[in-house]
């Protein structure tokens, strides 16, 4: 009878991570998308060089995002990857780059993404990167 309890107990934390992991991800798609306005959103910071002139500031806050983004391609949850792919993420990251070619932790950050979804599993995530960057070849 004892184990009988311990299979029940088990079978319902199994289902309680299926639905808190549905929730999370219910909750986290319709982010995508104020995410990604906010990284191509034009209110950075005018920092002043020693030199002369100004320069953008990139953000830690946008660095964030965009190190969270990766993380989310890890998940390969398909409906993240849809809503990734909709709001084109890879052309707002490869915008980034040459707006801000100088911040060497927004590139290892974006290279991480590139590389996680060309070597994942992620068939809509690599379809993506291929029309949006090569066309059809």
């Amino acid at each position: 009878m004892n184990d009988l309890n311990e299979s029940s107990d088990s079978q319902q934390e199994n289902n309680t991570d299926a639905f808190d992991e549905n929730v999370f991800y219910d909750y986290l798609v319709p982010k995508i998308e104020d995410l990604a306005e906010y990284l191509k959103s034009e209110n950075h910071v005018e920092l002043g060089k020693t030199y002369g002139g100004t320069q953008r500031s990139f953000g830690v806050g946008r660095l964030r995002i965009v190190e969270g983004i990766y993380h989310m391609i890890r998940l390969n949850e398909n409906k993240i990857n849809m809503e990734l792919g909709l709001k084109k993420i890879f052309n707002i990251l490869m915008d980034l780059m040459v707006a801000f070619e100088w911040n060497n932790m927004l590139h290892n950050s974006i290279e991480k993404i590139f590389v996680s979804t060309l070597e994942g599993d992620s068939h809509v995530l690599k379809q993506k990167v291929h029309w949006e960057f090569w066309g059809d070849l």
